[in-house]
């Protein structure tokens, strides 16, 4: 008799707690800065695809990139919001300016909500860039309001990048200069660069040194490399290869 009690117990407690309806696996990438999709093809959106993996659904995430960092963080919570919640789970793929917004969306705005396996991001513009405002980079993206928003001083002390919301967040920096007309940009990088954003930037490097190396230690809470650390790829062509990346498949 006393089993019988135990099971039926049991059961009205099962009954009672709410279950998850058609959990899905999300991968959310988010494109660089002038863009309004991943795959857009605006100069540094690049054009490009998303990632085809079994088992999980891939989402060209909507952020318009082209005019006010702060309009694109809100978006990316709202697609957080959308996809990572309810007994989802997501990976999050930021290119470029995407990383920068999905760092900030996690640091001022998480607060345990979303379901996030892990972020990785290529040619991260996290810790801004020293060609904001010099007139650079409105000349290598052909120009949108959001270029001269980038600096690294605003990005740095914009939000605290140690605070991921306990999301790990791996990097991977190019270290290939620009060729023809936009060559002389790296002259104005400290460091290694994939001329556009220095590799204390695309590394996620607590400061902003001259960093050669990507697999040094000194990088923000939560921070690391990823397996190759780095390639010898410009900013626009790191763009696809973390998605070839063995961390971003398993």
């Amino acid at each position: 008799m006393k089993k019988h009690l135990g099971i039926l117990t049991l059961v009205v407690a099962l009954m009672g707690v709410p279950r998850v309806a058609g959990a899905t696996n999300y991968i959310l990438h988010f494109g660089g800065m002038c863009s309004q999709t991943f795959t857009d093809t605006a100069p540094l959106g690049g054009g490009g695809r998303v990632a085809a993996i079994s088992g999980w659904t891939s989402i060209n995430a909507a952020v318009d990139q082209r005019t006010d960092f702060n309009v694109a963080v809100s978006q990316v919570v709202a697609r957080l919001n959308t996809y990572c919640g309810a007994g989802n789970t997501c990976r999050l793929y930021g290119y470029s300016n995407g990383g920068a917004a999905i760092s900030k969306a996690l640091s001022v705005y998480g607060n345990g909500q979303w379901n996030i396996a892990y972020v990785m991001t290529v040619g991260s513009a996290e810790g801004g860039s020293e060609l904001a405002g010099t007139g650079w980079l409105a000349q290598i993206i052909g120009g949108c309001a959001m270029a001269s928003q980038i600096t690294t001083s605003s990005y740095r002390n914009g939000w605290n990048h140690n605070d991921t919301d306990g999301k790990q967040t791996y990097m991977l920096a190019g270290t290939k200069a620009f060729s023809g007309v936009n060559s002389a940009s790296s002259a104005l990088l400290p460091g290694q660069d994939d001329g556009a954003v220095a590799m204390h930037s695309s590394g996620g490097y607590a400061t902003t040194g001259s960093w050669n190396d990507a697999c040094q230690a000194g990088r923000y809470s939560y921070h690391s490399a990823t397996y190759w650390c780095a390639f010898y790829l410009n900013h626009y062509e790191i763009k696809m290869r973390g998605i070839t990346c063995g961390r971003w498949r398993t």
